[in-house]
């Protein structure tokens, strides 16, 4: 992968979205952004350790996994290319991952300096806009995952997320690619939110078209977002 393609990347990510081409091409060519890379399970950072770099994925999938005390893994949600790591802790007090990062699959991190960073803030201050929207996202993330925690069924937490996000019968929701985002929301494999949608269409409270997802009966979807219990 060379700096180009590398540049193209960089450029989907919020911090540097918001800057025009000739905007990048500086930044780029002034600063020096390592890359590291990793095979498919390589552990690249582990829960309590100090994030010092910020890491930018440009190539493959992670994982970030907690284990309890019972060696019992859960995963927290899994990050991909072009997304940042941890960006609400980088400049917290307490700068210490809360996860064990894993390579999913082989993947290539850039590495940010906090001092490359800083000055990137000054000169540019649409990347600290950026950075601050990422921010934002992943704080608000973080608590969609909390809620989600307290729900004991999926398809309760199917509901809950298909009313809040669709406006109204008969108004279709185009679900992120593969509907990963709903599944890191709710802590669960990604082919179980595929299951679960397959129920609620089997039993008529929604269409599932592709990515598209349309609420058909929302009475019937409330109340399976009040319980526990699917309805037969």
């Amino acid at each position: 992968m060379g700096p180009q393609e590398i540049g193209q990347i960089l450029s989907q990510n919020p911090l540097f979205s918001r800057l025009e081409i000739k905007e990048l091409e500086h930044i780029f060519s002034r600063y020096f952004f390592p890359v590291s890379s990793y095979p498919k399970g390589r552990i690249i950072s582990v829960r309590g350790e100090k994030y010092e770099e910020l890491e930018i994925i440009i190539e493959g999938t992670l994982r970030a996994e907690v284990t309890d005390l019972n060696n019992k893994t859960m995963i927290v949600e899994q990050l991909s290319a072009p997304q940042t790591i941890a960006s609400a802790i980088f400049f917290a007090d307490d700068k210490r991952l809360p996860v064990d990062l894993v390579a999913h699959t082989a993947a290539r991190l850039v590495r940010i300096t906090r001092s490359q960073l800083k000055s990137i803030f000054r000169e540019f201050p649409r990347c600290l806009e950026g950075f601050l929207a990422d921010t934002g996202s992943r704080v608000q993330f973080l608590a969609k995952r909390l809620r989600m925690s307290s729900m004991n069924s999926l398809s309760q937490k199917v509901a809950v997320y298909l009313l809040e996000n669709i406006a109204g019968e008969n108004t279709p929701l185009e679900i992120p690619a593969s509907r990963q985002e709903m599944a890191d929301i709710f802590g669960v494999a990604r082919p179980s939110v595929s299951r679960i949608c397959s129920d609620l269409e089997t039993q008529g409270l929604i269409r599932v078209r592709g990515r598209k997802i349309t609420i058909l009966d929302r009475e019937k979807l409330v109340a399976l977002a009040k319980s526990n219990v699917t309805p037969p």
